[in-house]
């Protein structure tokens, strides 16, 4: 409570000096004042869970697409693999000096290809996803708890 008596409730980022300006956007966002409960009070809460659900939605559509380009990664890398074990044929290495030395680059290609595709996946998509799973449920709950002792409160003032 601030001196006024008035509470708030705002959703931020741990404050170090390189977030100070990602704060900041929260707040101007997230910021929820009340004495009582009002209709300001209901339309702000509403605001946020709107803001939630829109963000869980493009959370689950950016996993998606990325997932898509992960499958279509994959089989590019395979087409590469492949290609790959048929310059390393005597037939091809017999061509030209340079195949045998083209086979283990488009090998090492393929490899940090690789490594780029799993960065991808632990960093962006799993992390996304498990914080749909968490935080976003996490949410939803406080949410209802809200709904709930706003019901009480309304029960209790009738």
């Amino acid at each position: 409570p601030s001196k006024s008596g008035r509470r708030s409730s705002v959703a931020s980022a741990q404050s170090t000096g390189s977030d100070v300006h990602e704060r900041e956007l929260w707040e101007d966002f997230v910021v929820v004042e009340f004495d009582e409960d009002s209709p300001m009070l209901r339309r702000k809460m509403s605001a946020f869970e709107e803001g939630t659900e829109d963000l869980r939605n493009e959370l689950k559509e950016l996993i998606k697409t990325g997932c898509g380009y992960l499958e279509l990664a994959a089989e590019e890398l395979e087409g590469n693999l492949a290609l790959a074990d048929d310059l390393a044929m005597a037939e091809i290495r017999k061509l030209s000096p340079l195949m045998p030395m083209f086979h283990e680059m488009l090998k090492r290609v393929v490899h940090l290809k690789e490594e780029v595709l799993d960065s991808l996946q632990q960093n962006l998509i799993l992390s996304f996803e498990d914080f749909l799973k968490n935080d976003v449920k996490q949410a939803q709950v406080l949410r209802r708890e809200l709904q709930r002792a706003r019901d009480v409160f309304e029960t209790l003032e009738a």
